[in-house]
């Protein structure tokens, strides 16, 4: 496709005060909590008695577990917030009916590949010294560490754009089928994935993108926080104060030809949809109830 200048292909209605709201208040918690959280941790994450340059098997699996915990903590709230249908008035619905899983249907497939692929790769890395390769304090400075969250962001935006596109080619589509099961309404099914989509799009963009930032182990724990977060919630159809809106990823499971990523990639390539290509196909709670009930009448 024809390159674009981001700017035009963003340039709708939404003011910038309104995507200054979706700053992820959490996010920015944990870039000031995350360097305190770790110095508790950190005769468990070096190797007893060395220099400290290089991290012990509790570092990857320290950022592994982060993640997890984010990942399955967050996704069983929302599936409980939708179950007991608390704070529906936050929730975003599409103009079609769709598969309805739950965490307990959707959290085999997903250990399997992060137990297949993910923890072993993440150990193989290490191992080899590819990966997690300081645990030294003082911790890194704020700047340094968001630095290297803003690398491995940006491999991770660029592979993710390029296999999540490729996937919709029907030559490839069958490994990407079970990830469109959903209209991006279940927070949980983020991850529910083939074994070949997960290695394509979360296996590889991780294992390239730490290992381009060189982090120190603490910069990984905030970056799989954040990716454990936006799996869920790009998903959820939760547009909750203080968080990025769902509504562009929702709006991709909708028509795929668009929102492949978090945004730069589609902006610069074209497939970033405006808010009002969005508004046109997303109800809130109220129009959506009004639609099912005109649907009964």
């Amino acid at each position: 496709p024809t390159v674009r200048m981001a700017t035009k292909k963003i340039n709708d209605n939404t003011s910038w005060i309104d995507r200054l709201r979706g700053v992820p208040l959490v996010h920015l918690s944990l870039w000031w909590f995350a360097p305190k959280v770790f110095e508790r941790l950190y005769p468990l994450v070096t190797q007893p008695g060395d220099s400290a340059q290089q991290c012990s098997v509790v570092g990857p699996l320290f950022t592994l577990c982060g993640f997890a915990l984010v990942w399955h903590g967050y996704g069983i709230l929302q599936m409980m917030l939708d179950r007991w249908q608390l704070l529906q008035r936050f929730k975003l619905h599409l103009p079609v009916e769709s598969a309805e899983e739950t965490y307990e249907q959707v959290v085999p497939r997903t250990l399997f590949n992060q137990c297949t692929q993910m923890v072993p790769s993440f150990l193989i890395a290490w191992h080899y010294g590819f990966i997690f390769r300081h645990c030294e304090l003082p911790m890194p400075s704020r700047w340094q560490m968001t630095k290297e969250v803003a690398t491995i962001y940006v491999c991770f935006e660029t592979l993710f754009y390029v296999t999540h596109r490729a996937l919709h080619h029907p030559w490839l589509w069958r490994f990407h089928r079970q990830h469109h099961a959903t209209f991006g309404n279940v927070g949980v099914t983020g991850m529910d994935q083939s074994a070949m989509d997960y290695f394509l799009t979360t296996t590889i963009p991780s294992l390239v993108g730490h290992w381009a930032a060189d982090c120190h182990v603490v910069s990984a724990l905030v970056w799989g926080v954040i990716a454990g977060f936006n799996s869920v919630h790009s998903h959820g159809a939760f547009e909750l104060p203080g968080t990025p809106s769902p509504r562009e990823h929702m709006f991709h499971h909708f028509n795929g030809k668009y929102n492949f990523a978090t945004g730069p990639c589609d902006a610069l390539f074209g497939t970033h949809s405006t808010r009002e290509q969005c508004d046109k196909v997303i109800l809130d709670n109220d129009a959506a109830a009004e639609r099912r009930k005109n649907k009964q009448m």
